[in-house]
């Protein structure tokens, strides 16, 4: 049977754009994350560092660990609207679907702000210790 318009749309832009988002997105995190983890000692070196460079550091690190997290979700989420549109269901069953994706990949990118602010602020207190 083949899909309705709806579904046709659906699956060419909001699905698809949104899958690529949410694939990049997590790319971008994922990577940022280990940089930070794989040069954290340049920055600070978390042993000697007073205890605001540490929480700064730890809060950086769970951001963009609960942002990956969380975009995995939304990867979850936009897929399952994927295949309910792709088996010609109807609009109203595949975007409240959707919506939950979308809303779990912006706070996904929430998280990652946060976790580059807290990054950012535990290179400041790093420099100024010195």
């Amino acid at each position: 049977m083949p899909l309705n318009d709806d579904a046709i749309n659906f699956l060419k832009y909001a699905f698809t754009e949104t899958k690529d988002l949410a694939e990049h997105f997590l790319t971008v995190v994922t990577a940022v994350l280990v940089f930070s983890l794989t040069f954290s000692e340049k920055v600070a070196n978390f042993s000697t560092a007073t205890t605001w460079v540490r929480v700064s550091i730890t809060v950086a690190w769970s951001s963009m660990l609960l942002a990956i997290i969380a975009c995995g979700i939304a990867i979850c989420y936009v897929a399952l609207s994927g295949g309910a549109a792709s088996a010609n269901a109807d609009p109203a069953s595949y975007w409240p679907i959707m919506n939950k994706g979308i809303f779990w990949l912006g706070s996904g990118g929430i998280l990652f702000v946060v976790g580059l602010l807290a990054l950012l602020i535990s290179a400041l207190q790093a420099s100024w210790k010195h």
